[in-house]
C-alpha cells in the first residue's frame, strides 16, 4: 500500500512530520488545559468512594499526599526535558534512553507508558459509550439501545478526530475537554451539597467494609484509584515537546507555569468532589457519585454529556503519543512514506482496535485496576524520581534525595498493593450485595438457583430460578412469583407425566461428543470429587475459565427488556443440560459449553429456569429428553409459556432474545462463539460435572436447596431448607454437600 522511501530520512526530517514534534508553537496555557484533560478523568467521580473506604482523615490525607508527590515528580520530568547542552527529550522513551541506555531505557519505559496510554484509551471508549447512554436514557426512552452501539458510535467519532495532524492541532478539542471536566466536577460537587443538606444527617461515615480483611483490601484498592487519578505523567514530556525553547526562555518555564495552573484546577476539582460526595451519602456512596445523585434528571444528564465530551478529548491526548510511535516505527522500520495515507490507515486501525476491545471486554476498567496498577504507579511515581537520581545525582540526605526516595517507595508500595486490591475487587464486585444486601438496590445481576441437587449427586427435579434483582428475594415477592399460573399447563403436565413414567427406569446411553470425552477428561479430573482438593489449582482454573468467556453471563440487560416482563415475569422455563455442578467456582464452569451459552442468555434476560441436569449416567432426565424431543441431545429447552421445545444452543439463544429480549438482540461475535471460547472452561476443568458420582444417593431430599449466584459469579451462598444450614464459603459448601448427600452419609 505504501511506497518505500528511496532515501532515508534524517531524524530532524522525521520529527518535523511526526505528530508530537511537527509543531512547536504552543503557548504556556496550552500545557495547562492539556494536563487538565489528561489528569481530570471521569475517575474523579469515584473519589468519594475512596473516603468511604478509608474514612475522613486517611482518605483526604492520601489524596493530598498523591497530589503533592505527583506535582513534584512532574516538575522533575519538566526539568529533565532538556539537557545542559540544550538537547531536548521530546518523548518519555527518549529520556529513558538518555539516562539508562538505548535498550534498557526503551524496554523499562516504553511498555509501561504504552500500558497507560492504550489502556486509558480503551477505558475511555467504554466510558464514552456508557456516559452517552446514561445521558440519553435520562432524557428519552427512545434511546434505549445496548451499550455496544454507543461505544461503536464513540469510536466512529474518533475515526474523524484521529486525523488531526499533530498535538498542537488538538488545542480546541483539549480545551473543550478541560472545560467539560471542570464543569461536571463542579456539578457533582454542587448537586452533592444540595443533596447532603437533607441527607447527610442520616449518613454513616464509618468504614464501608465491616471486616478487617475487607478494610485492608479496600485500602489497597483505594491507593490504586488515587494513583490512577494522577496519571498524566505519561504524556507530560510529549506536551512539553510542543512548546518552543530558546536559550533565553527554555521550554521548562512556560511548561511549569501551565502545570501549576493545571494542578490548582485539579485540586479544585478533586477535593470538593471527594469531600461533598462522602459528606452527602456517607459510606453508601456509589463508585460513581452521579449514580448516587440521580436527580434532577436533566442536571445528571448534562453531567454525563460533559463526561462524554471530556473523554473525547482525553482519548486524543493519550492517543497522540501512540500515533507518534506507530507512525515513527512504520517510517523507520517498514520504510513507509510519511503522508496523509499513512496517517489515515495507521490511526484508523488503532481506533478500531481500541473500540473492538472496548466492545468485547467492557469490564476492562476493572482489569485495568489490576494490570494497569503496575504501569500507572511507575510512570507517575517511580520512573521520574529514578531518572532524577540517575541524571542529577542529588546529595545524600538532601531535600531532593529524600523526596525522590519517598516518591519511589510510595510508587513501589502502590505497585504491590494496587494489583492485590484490584484483583480482590474484580472478584468481590461481581457478587457484593447479593446475599448481604437482599432487598437493597444492586447494580450487579445475579441468579437465584433452587436445586434439589445437581447431576453429580444424581437427584431429580431440580429447579434453577434466575432472578436478576434482589427484590425478588423478599418473601412477598417470592410467593407472588411462585404463585403464577401457567397458560400452557398441558406442556407442564406432559413433562410431569414423563417424569412419573421414568421414575423407576434408567436412561439410555448417549452418543454425544461430550459423552465421548467423559472417560478422557475424567482421567485428569483428580479422581473422587469428594476427596481433598488442591484449592489453589481449583481457583486458578475456574478463574481462567470465567475470563475466557469475557463478560457474557455477568450483566443483565433488564433496562432493555419488555416492561410487561418486568411487571409480570413469565413462567420458569425448563432447560435440560448435559451437566451442572452446584459447587462454587464449578458453578460457572460446567461441562457443556453449549448449555453454558444458553444460561448466559437466561442471565442476561432475567429469566427464571428450572434446570434438569443430565450427566453421563443420569437415571431419569436423559430419558425425559428422549421422550419429549425425540433424541438425546443437549441443551434442550421447553418453554411452558408458548409450548415451544427446541434443541441447538444458537437457536435457543435467538429464540430467547426474540421472545423475551425486548429491544436487545444476541451477539454472536467470534470471541463469544462457543467453538472459540466456550470449550476453554470444559478443558480447564477437566470435564468436572460430566458424570454421575458413584456414591450419589438416588432419592432427592424432600425440600429444595437454594444457591444464590449467577453465571460467572465466583462466590455462592447456599441455603439447605432440609437442615437449616446456610453457608457462604465454597470450600464449606463442597464439604457439606458431599458429607450430607452421599450413600455413606445416609446409611
Amino acid at each position: 500500500m505504501f511506497q518505500a522511501n528511496d532515501t532515508s530520512s534524517t531524524k530532524d526530517d522525521l520529527n518535523s512530520w511526526l505528530p508530537i514534534t511537527a509543531s512547536r508553537k504552543a503557548k504556556w496555557w496550552y500545557s495547562a488545559f492539556h494536563n487538565v484533560t489528561a489528569m481530570v478523568g471521569a475517575g474523579v467521580l469515584g473519589l468519594p468512594l475512596v473516603l468511604a473506604r478509608l474514612g475522613w482523615i486517611p482518605g483526604i490525607s492520601i489524596i493530598l499526599l498523591s497530589w503533592l508527590v505527583t506535582w513534584y515528580t512532574v516538575w522533575q520530568l519538566i526539568q529533565l526535558h532538556e539537557s545542559d547542552t540544550g538537547q531536548r527529550f521530546d518523548r518519555y522513551t527518549e529520556l529513558g534512553q538518555h539516562a539508562l541506555g538505548p535498550n534498557k531505557g526503551t524496554w523499562l519505559v516504553m511498555p509501561q507508558q504504552l500500558v497507560v496510554q492504550v489502556g486509558s484509551n480503551i477505558v475511555y471508549m467504554v466510558t464514552g459509550g456508557k456516559s452517552l447512554k446514561k445521558c440519553l436514557a435520562l432524557l428519552t426512552s427512545d434511546a434505549d439501545f445496548r451499550k455496544t452501539y454507543y461505544i461503536i458510535f464513540f469510536g466512529a467519532l474518533h475515526l474523524v478526530l484521529s486525523q488531526v495532524p499533530n498535538f498542537n492541532s488538538l488545542k480546541i478539542i483539549s480545551l473543550t475537554a478541560a472545560v467539560m471536566s471542570i464543569s461536571y466536577s463542579w456539578i457533582a460537587t454542587g448537586a452533592s451539597i444540595g443533596k447532603g443538606i437533607s441527607h447527610h444527617k442520616v449518613a454513616a461515615y464509618g468504614f464501608k467494609s465491616t471486616t478487617t480483611a475487607g478494610i485492608v483490601f479496600d485500602i489497597f484498592s483505594s491507593l490504586g484509584v488515587v494513583a490512577f487519578a494522577f496519571a498524566g505523567h505519561s504524556v507530560a514530556l510529549e506536551i512539553q515537546a510542543t512548546i518552543p525553547s530558546t536559550a533565553e526562555k527554555p521550554s521548562r518555564i512556560p511548561m511549569w507555569n501551565g502545570v501549576k495552573v493545571a494542578y490548582l484546577i485539579v485540586g479544585l476539582c478533586y477535593f470538593p468532589v471527594a469531600i461533598s460526595g462522602f459528606w452527602a451519602f456517607g459510606n453508601l456512596v456509589e463508585d460513581d457519585v452521579l449514580l448516587s445523585l440521580e436527580h434532577p434528571a436533566w442536571l445528571i444528564s448534562l453531567a454525563n454529556f460533559m463526561v462524554f465530551v471530556h473523554v473525547l478529548g482525553s482519548y486524543q491526548v493519550f492517543a497522540m503519543p501512540v500515533f507518534d510511535k506507530i507512525e515513527g516505527a512504520l517510517v523507520q522500520k517498514w520504510n513507509c512514506t510519511p503522508g496523509r495515507r499513512l496517517r489515515l490507515v495507521a490511526r484508523s486501525v488503532y481506533v478500531v482496535m481500541t473500540c473492538l476491545v472496548g466492545v468485547v471486554v467492557p469490564f476492562f476498567g476493572g482489569l485495568l485496576g489490576f494490570f494497569g496498577g503496575l504501569a500507572f504507579s511507575s510512570t507517575s511515581y517511580i520512573i521520574p524520581s529514578a531518572l532524577w537520581i540517575k541524571l542529577r545525582k542529588p546529595k545524600r540526605w538532601s531535600f531532593h534525595w529524600f523526596a525522590c526516595w519517598i516518591s519511589i517507595l510510595i510508587g513501589i508500595g502502590i505497585t504491590i498493593v494496587a494489583p492485590i486490591g484490584g484483583l480482590h475487587e474484580i472478584i468481590s464486585s461481581s457478587f457484593v450485595g447479593v446475599v448481604q444486601n437482599n432487598g437493597n438496590k444492586s447494580h450487579s445481576p445475579f441468579v437465584r438457583i433452587q436445586s434439589q441437587l445437581p447431576n453429580l449427586l444424581g437427584f431429580t427435579k431440580p429447579t434453577f430460578s434466575c432472578i436478576n434483582h434482589p427484590k425478588y428475594l423478599l418473601p412477598h415477592n417470592r410467593s407472588r412469583f411462585c404463585g403464577i399460573k401457567s397458560v400452557q399447563q398441558d406442556k407442564e403436565a406432559q413433562i410431569s407425566q414423563v417424569k412419573d413414567d421414568i421414575d423407576d427406569g434408567s436412561g439410555s446411553p448417549s452418543t454425544s461428543f461430550l459423552s465421548f470425552l467423559c472417560p478422557l477428561l475424567k482421567f485428569f479430573s483428580a479422581g473422587d470429587p469428594s476427596g481433598e482438593r488442591n484449592y489453589l489449582l481449583e481457583e486458578a482454573t475456574s478463574s481462567l475459565s470465567t475470563l475466557a468467556r469475557l463478560p457474557w453471563g455477568s450483566n443483565s440487560l433488564s433496562d432493555l427488556l419488555n416492561d410487561k416482563q418486568n411487571v409480570d415475569p413469565p413462567l420458569p422455563l425448563q432447560l435440560f443440560e448435559f451437566g451442572k455442578y452446584l459447587f462454587s467456582y464449578e458453578l460457572s464452569t460446567e461441562a457443556c459449553p453449549f448449555c453454558r451459552r444458553v444460561r448466559e442468555a437466561l442471565t442476561e434476560l432475567d429469566l427464571s429456569v428450572e434446570i434438569f441436569p443430565c450427566p453421563k449416567g443420569s437415571i431419569r432426565h436423559r430419558e425425559m429428553v428422549r421422550r419429549l424431543g425425540g433424541r438425546e441431545q443437549f441443551p434442550f429447552l421447553v418453554d411452558p409459556n408458548t409450548g415451544t421445545s427446541m434443541y441447538e444452543s444458537s437457536d435457543i439463544v435467538k429464540y430467547l432474545f426474540q421472545r423475551y429480549g425486548g429491544k436487545s438482540s444476541p451477539s454472536f461475535g467470534i470471541l463469544e462463539s462457543t467453538l472459540v471460547t466456550g470449550w476453554v472452561p470444559t478443558l480447564l476443568r477437566a470435564g468436572r460435572g460430566m458424570t454421575l458420582w458413584k456414591n450419589a444417593i438416588k432419592e432427592p431430599p424432600p425440600l429444595k436447596l437454594e444457591l444464590f449466584s449467577y453465571e460467572n459469579n465466583a462466590v455462592p451462598y447456599l441455603v439447605d431448607h432440609n437442615s437449616g444450614v446456610k453457608i457462604g464459603e465454597y470450600k464449606k459448601i463442597l464439604s457439606y454437600l458431599f458429607q450430607t448427600y452421599s450413600v455413606a452419609s445416609t446409611n
